[in-house]
């Protein structure tokens, strides 16, 4: 495993990432924000993080984008 599953993962990540803040967008444009959907929204936003971190485990590769 290696740069290309990086790459994989990040791209994944980052598509998530814009479906999740696109979602919030229009809900909250058209008024269709719930309670539900209000706990729901961050706790997804932290899973979404949590498994992007899981899934660069096995490069044993996870470090500060700023190190080299």
């Amino acid at each position: 495993m290696g740069r290309g599953y990086q790459i994989v993962t990040a791209l994944l990540f980052l598509g998530a990432a814009v479906t999740d803040t696109f979602d919030g967008y229009l809900a909250r444009r058209q008024g269709l924000e719930t309670t539900l959907g209000k706990f729901l929204d961050p706790l997804a936003d932290k899973l979404l993080i949590v498994t992007a971190l899981i899934a660069l485990i096995p490069t044993r590769d996870i470090r500060p984008g700023w190190s080299s």
